[in-house]
C-alpha cells in the first residue's frame, strides 16, 4: 500500500444489498418499462426482471413467462400506491 494511504474500516462497505420485492408482474416488457418510468419520475428506483422476447418471437409458448417490476422493500408501499393511480380518475380538464 502506498505511503500515506490508509485502508481504514469502512462500515458501509459491509452493508448488505437492499432487499428487493416484486410490486407488479406484467406480460409484456413494454408495460413493465412504462411502469418503471412512472416510478422513476416519482423518485423511486426500480428494476425489471424477466424477458418477454422469447414469447414474442416463438408462437405457441405458454403465457406463463412474466416480466417483474422490483423496488427496494422500503419503497414498495409507495410504489404500489403510485402504480394504482388510474390516470382516468384525475381532475376534469379545465374548460374555457
Amino acid at each position: 500500500m502506498p505511503k500515506g494511504v490508509s485502508r481504514g474500516f469502512e462500515s458501509d462497505r459491509f452493508e448488505g444489498e437492499p432487499k428487493l420485492v416484486v410490486v407488479r408482474t406484467y406480460q409484456s416488457g413494454l408495460d413493465a418499462n412504462l411502469a418503471k418510468t412512472v416510478l422513476e419520475a416519482a423518485g423511486i428506483e426500480s428494476m425489471i426482471r424477466g424477458d418477454d422476447t422469447a414469447r414474442r418471437y416463438y408462437v405457441g409458448l405458454p403465457l406463463t413467462q412474466r416480466v417483474e417490476l422490483l423496488v427496494r422493500a422500503e419503497d414498495a408501499e409507495d410504489a404500489k400506491k403510485i402504480l394504482d393511480v388510474d390516470a382516468t380518475d384525475g381532475d376534469e380538464p379545465i374548460e374555457d
